[in-house]
């Protein structure tokens, strides 16, 4: 992560500066570089890092006055945060540069390299999703996030099948009955037609971390099925930055759809696939 790809930041405060780092998402840090401008390293007296954790700014690391190296490096963190904050204070009567002329300046930074682990933002990934059944009806309602629509089987045996964007770690599901829990239920989570995961039982919410490409709900033992909404929680990884993590695509399987040729060419790469939740 760079504070801007070929330039320096700069400043012309001759008291205290700041600088504040949004991360785009929770981030582990594990390491941070600040490459300070050379020029203005004479002008640190202090500077204190800190970490956003819960709207609030926790200081991580800070100097002891003098001394500045070209580049400070710290590792060892354990902070979950979104926005890392840099502030830096000077000497009395920083000295003053001028860059050519244009402007002038008392402290700078060339970069600063950020190294962890992101943790991606859980959503419903569920949510206008397609979706089959095998009766066929008001399968879109399952999905529509209105409480107010409802699906219906009068099916004994009915199943519905959610097709997920990409790969997705799904961490829980939920199923909205219009009432109560009817009959008994299957939630399976499927990778190009292979089941990776399975919990059964009358189910209202299931929490179970694992890799699907879709959801697969059977229901049983009931003469009839209302339900408002099924919801997945987690996060994708859509099919085109799986392609990215790929290291060798294998054989096209004949007689498949395009999205599970996809699945099944990557296949073997889920065994190695890592994600942050997964047991």
């Amino acid at each position: 992560y760079l504070t801007k790809e070929g330039r320096n930041w700069f400043t012309d405060e001759t008291n205290a500066a700041w600088v504040e780092v949004d991360l785009g998402g929770p981030f582990s840090v594990e390491q941070l570089k600040v490459m300070w401008l050379r020029k203005t390293i004479s002008n640190i007296a202090h500077y204190r890092i800190s970490a956003e954790v819960s709207g609030n700014f926790i200081e991580v690391t800070s100097s002891e006055d003098g001394g500045h190296k070209i580049r400070s490096e710290f590792e060892g963190w354990d902070r979950v945060t979104t926005r890392l904050r840099i502030d830096v204070r000077f000497v009395e009567n920083p000295i003053v540069k001028s860059k050519r002329g244009k402007f002038n300046y008392t402290f700078g930074i060339t970069q600063v390299h950020i190294f962890g682990k992101e943790h991606p933002l859980r959503d419903i990934v569920t949510l206008s999703r397609p979706v089959s059944s095998n009766v066929a009806t008001m399968d879109s309602h399952l999905v529509d996030g209105d409480q107010d629509t409802v699906w219906r089987s009068s099916v004994e045996s009915s199943w519905v099948e959610i097709t997920l964007d990409g790969v997705c770690v799904l961490e829980s599901v939920a199923i909205d009955w219009e009432s109560e829990v009817q009959g008994s239920q299957t939630v399976e989570y499927l990778v190009g037609g292979e089941t990776q995961n399975t919990s059964s039982g009358q189910i209202e919410i299931v929490e179970m971390v694992g890799l699907a490409s879709s959801l697969r709900i059977g229901l049983e033992g009931a003469t009839e099925y209302s339900i408002r909404e099924v919801s997945a929680s987690g996060y994708c990884f859509s099919l085109k930055e799986i392609l990215k993590m790929k290291v060798e695509q294998g054989v096209k399987i004949a007689n498949t759809l395009p999205g599970q040729v996809v699945i099944k060419d990557i296949h073997h790469l889920l065994d190695s696939f890592e994600c942050d939740t997964c047991l």
